[in-house]
């Protein structure tokens, strides 16, 4: 839509340095026009969980929070998460 590089560009401006310092990358994700259409973010540490639970633990859970907390100013973002076990 209309604005969607803006909003994301703005919100890559203001998330960057302070994610880059926990050792999370974001990274912007360009369409065909040439404008910003998603952000990628990748972690270091790995994400991992307590054997035979949904528990996140260690430097993933510290970073997911992290991630939580940067991303809860700005509301009317939708964010897709992927992975696997």
């Amino acid at each position: 839509g209309l604005g969607t590089g803006f909003y994301l560009n703005t919100m890559y401006d203001n998330m960057n340095e302070q994610m880059s310092k926990e050792g999370i990358a974001l990274e912007k994700q360009m369409g065909a026009n040439g404008e910003t259409e998603a952000l990628l973010v990748k972690m270091d540490g790995g994400i991992s969980f307590e054997d035979g639970k949904s528990d996140l633990k260690g430097k993933g859970k510290e970073n997911l929070d992290k991630l939580a907390e940067a991303l809860a100013a700005y509301p009317e973002t939708k964010i897709n998460i992927t992975g696997h076990a």
